[in-house]
C-alpha cells in the first residue's frame, strides 16, 4: 500500500510548530511505512523543559535527535511515538474519539490533524483547547 500522496506534506505541516521535521519515510521488509521526524533536542527541551525527556537519557543527554516515529501498515497506523510517549497509548486513555481519528488513513488530513492536536495536549497540558476532545 502507498502512503497517501499528501500525508507526509500534512504530517509536516501539523508537527512543525513542534520543532519536528521530516527526517524520512520507508517501506520495511514487512510492507510496513516507517516514518520518522526529528526535533533537535536542545531547543526542543528549552520549549517544553516539563516534559522530561532529557531525563529519560540520563547521562547520556543531548541525543543526535528526539525522534517522532508513525508507523502505518494496510491504511492503519499501528504505532504514534515520540521519545517517552506512546501517543496511541496515550490517546485511548484521553479520548477514544482522537484515538480513532490517529489509528486510520482513511482521512489522511484529519488523521494529521489529530496527531498535531494529541502532541498539543501532551506537550501543552496547560493549553485547554483540547479539553473537548473526549
Amino acid at each position: 500500500m502507498e502512503l497517501p500522496a499528501d500525508y507526509l506534506d500534512l504530517l509536516a505541516d501539523e508537527l512543525a510548530p513542534f520543532g519536528l521535521e521530516f527526517d524520512s519515510s520507508v517501506l520495511d521488509d514487512e510492507d510496513v511505512w516507517q516514518i520518522q521526524f526529528e526535533a533537535e533536542p536542545e531547543t526542543f527541551i528549552h520549549q517544553y523543559p516539563w516534559t522530561d525527556i532529557d531525563a529519560s537519557y540520563g547521562s547520556s543527554w543531548p541525543p543526535e535527535a528526539l525522534r517522532l516515529r508513525i508507523a502505518v501498515e494496510d491504511g492503519d497506523v499501528v504505532e504514534v511515538s515520540f521519545e517517552i510517549y506512546d501517543v496511541l497509548l496515550w490517546a485511548q486513555s484521553e479520548s477514544h474519539e482522537l484515538a480513532g481519528r490517529l489509528a486510520t488513513l482513511n482521512d489522511p488530513e484529519d488523521q494529521a490533524e489529530a496527531l498535531g492536536q494529541a502532541l498539543a495536549a501532551i506537550l501543552r497540558p496547560n493549553d485547554r483547547e483540547f479539553d473537548t476532545l473526549s
